[in-house]
C-alpha cells in the first residue's frame, strides 16, 4: 500500500487547528485538534522537534523509542504545514515546534478524521478505510479532497 504525502492533498487547511490533546494507545497516537472535534491518527511513527532544537526525538509505536513530551505544543495552532518528502508531513505550531509525521508504505500509518457526537465519520468515505484503494483516497473518495479530507 502506497500513498504517501502528496502535493495534491490539501493539508494547508489545517494552518489554524488547535491541539487539544494526544492520546496514547497499543497502535496509535491520536492526535485530536480543534476541542477534540478534529482527529490526526498516526499509527506508525512521528518526530516532534521544540522551536530552538534543545527536545528532539522519534515516536515509534512498534518499535524502542516511545518518549514523548508534547506540552509544549498543547493548545497551540498550527501555524504552517511542509510536504517535506513522499514519506514525511511536518507540521509547524506558532511556538516554533513542530512534529513530522511519517507515511510507511507497508500499511495505512495515518490519516485524518472529524469527530463527532454520535462517533466517528471517516472524512474521505463512509466506506471502510481497509475497503478503499490509494486511488479513491488519492482522488478524495467522492468528497472532491485528497485524504486530508474537506
Amino acid at each position: 500500500m502506497v500513498l504517501g504525502f502528496q502535493p495534491e492533498m490539501d493539508f494547508q487547511r489545517l494552518i489554524g487547528w488547535k491541539l487539544s490533546e494526544v492520546t496514547v494507545d497499543k497502535c496509535h497516537v491520536m492526535f485530536f485538534f480543534n476541542n477534540n472535534h478534529d482527529l490526526l491518527n498516526v499509527a506508525d511513527r512521528f518526530s516532534y522537534r521544540s522551536a530552538d532544537g534543545s527536545c528532539c526525538y522519534t515516536y515509534e509505536i512498534y518499535g524502542e523509542r516511545q518518549f514523548l513530551d508534547v506540552a509544549a505544543i498543547l493548545w497551540t495552532a498550527i501555524s504552517d504545514v511542509e510536504i517535506v518528502s513522499r514519506s514525511e508531513l511536518k507540521l509547524v505550531f506558532e511556538t516554533g515546534a513542530s512534529i513530522s509525521i511519517f507515511d510507511n508504505p507497508r500499511f495505512r500509518s495515518w490519516w485524518f478524521m472529524p469527530v463527532t457526537e454520535n462517533g466517528r465519520k471517516l472524512w474521505i468515505s463512509d466506506k471502510d478505510l481497509d475497503e478503499l484503494t490509494d486511488e479513491e483516497i488519492a482522488a478524495g473518495a467522492g468528497t472532491g479532497q485528497g485524504s486530508a479530507g474537506s
